[in-house]
């Protein structure tokens, strides 16, 4: 097997925006370095603990400070031109056509996409890996230009030896998993221990992520609930197989628990999440509570103690689940970028 050429990724996380875009791009990275290709990465925003993260993986992150979207353009492509780069990976919803256009005129662009936020015309490769994708959102590429849809998600390297693992169903689940995303900016995690506090039927593991801010608020309602706290775990594909269910974010977190084949409750964070949970409530993967503005604590404690009961539900969400993401979608994109259409 040929080693493949270097790509760039261009890509943020903090409290407000999340981890999402560079926890997927590091997927994307992961599958590109496996089959012998290296990665630069270029980042404005980056916790430490995910700089940490990313050299451990052999992807030392280059801090840059633009002064707007044609300067940060000019940066990223003057890095890709240093770098001989085969593609620049664009992630984050600031970066419009333009910016694109203007990677564009180093390397080809592949540029993820949740929303259709902007035209994409420029890029050559469009990547969307939710439910609700389809390649006619975007009529002026091509159908081999747009990966379009679940079998197109991207999981993280922790995760591939699962590819095999069987989920056993417990005819009632007592171990609750609540991950809210890598920020949590809304802090509606706080919120879902208030409303499962009281449950002893349950044993509730509480994941913080990478960018979330310390909330001594959160600690103190965690112990008071005798649940258990995690921040930054190392392995989520671990606690994810220990669990029954999950409360979760419809992030990218959504495609890891249908990997693994966890049943879930979902909570809205973010207006772009909205078409990912009615997708999944539509599928019959996971149940969707609604808007976290709107939780209802009295209805999600009934949403999981209904859920926790019903194995047959559970086991039929979890083989969907697995249906609908099985771990080839780093390969499959890997695959596209190396067809340079």
């Amino acid at each position: 097997m040929n080693p493949l050429p270097t790509i760039v990724v261009r890509a943020d996380a903090s409290p407000a925006i999340g981890t999402g875009h560079v926890m997927r791009c590091l997927a994307l990275a992961q599958a590109w370095m496996a089959r012998g290709g290296a990665v630069c990465w270029a980042a404005a925003e980056l916790p430490q603990p995910l700089s940490a993260r990313l050299a451990r993986e052999g992807v030392f992150a280059r801090m840059i400070t633009p002064t707007g979207l044609e300067h940060d353009a000019a940066i990223t492509g003057a890095l890709a031109e240093e770098a001989g780069a085969a593609c620049v990976v664009v992630d984050g919803y600031r970066f419009d056509g333009r910016y694109e256009a203007r990677v564009a005129e180093v390397a080809p662009v592949l540029a993820w996409d949740d929303t259709v936020h902007t035209d994409h015309t420029a890029s050559r490769w469009v990547l969307n890996q939710n439910i609700h994708a389809r390649p006619e959102m975007y009529p002026t590429l091509a159908p081999g230009r747009v990966l379009a849809g679940t079998k197109f998600a991207q999981l993280r390297r922790e995760f591939w030896p699962l590819r095999q693992w069987k989920r056993e169903v417990a005819p009632v689940a007592r171990r609750l998993l609540v991950t809210l995303g890598g920020s949590d900016p809304t802090g509606t995690t706080r919120r879902v221990v208030g409303a499962l506090t009281g449950n002893t039927g349950l044993d509730v593991t509480v994941v913080v992520g990478a960018a979330a801010r310390f909330e001594p608020a959160l600690q103190a309602a965690v112990e008071r609930a005798g649940f258990r706290l995690v921040t930054d775990p190392p392995s989520m594909p671990e606690l994810m197989a220990a669990a029954d269910l999950a409360v979760s974010a419809g992030g990218s977190t959504a495609w890891e628990m249908l990997f693994m084949g966890l049943p879930a409750v979902t909570i809205t964070l973010a207006d772009n999440q909205r078409p990912i949970t009615a997708g999944l409530a539509q599928a019959g993967a996971a149940l969707s509570h609604g808007w976290h503005a709107e939780l209802d604590a009295v209805r999600l404690a009934d949403e999981v103690r209904t859920l926790a009961a019903d194995a047959a539900r559970r086991r039929a969400m979890g083989a969907l689940g697995r249906t609908l993401v099985d771990g080839e979608g780093g390969a499959r994109v890997v695959a596209a970028l190396k067809e340079q259409p």
